[in-house]
């Protein structure tokens, strides 16, 4: 990230009142907080751009952030991003989350995504994660394809309770 320079006057930088687009823009590093002042984003794309450490603060912790509030389509994929994945319940619009082809670890747990009702896809596939798949990602009614494949899950699948209701067509 150039600090000097708004990213906004970028080449190839698709940035508009709804949508963000670095994707396969090549960067290095964490991304920068100033991502955190764009306003009103409903796609945010940070795809195929080479960056690395863990999600950010900023984008975990929404208490002060309106700018992701009405986000609906968010593709973190095929970066270098490590960690957990972070608890993303202010999102209530969310329907579409790729974290795909990262380096992120941990167990999922229900807590991330008990808000995210809308949500229609979910990739979390060729990440490290690990422990027993969460029941609720099955709960979610709207969801429709729940990619998890190349982790390092253990333990079983446990029946769930409305699998007949369910709206997945894609695991």
């Amino acid at each position: 990230w150039n600090q000097r320079r708004d990213f906004s006057d970028w080449n190839n930088v698709r940035c508009d009142k709804a949508v963000f687009s670095l994707a396969q823009y090549f960067l290095s590093g964490p991304i920068h907080p100033s991502l955190a002042n764009l306003q009103s984003l409903s796609e945010i794309y940070l795809d195929n751009i080479n960056l690395s450490s863990t999600i950010p603060e900023f984008l975990a912790d929404f208490s002060n952030l309106t700018s992701f509030i009405s986000a609906i389509f968010m593709d973190f994929s095929n970066n270098i991003f490590s960690g957990a994945i972070p608890y993303l319940h202010i999102l209530k619009n969310l329907t579409h989350l790729d974290l795909s082809n990262n380096l992120l670890t941990g167990v999922i747990s229900s807590t991330p995504w008990e808000q995210l009702l809308n949500l229609v896809f979910v990739d979390l596939s060729n990440n490290s994660l690990n422990g027993n798949i969460s029941l609720f990602l099955f709960e979610l009614s709207m969801l429709q394809r729940l990619q998890l494949a190349d982790n390092q899950f253990d333990g079983q699948i446990t029946k769930f309770s409305n699998a007949s209701t369910s709206a997945i067509d894609t695991l």
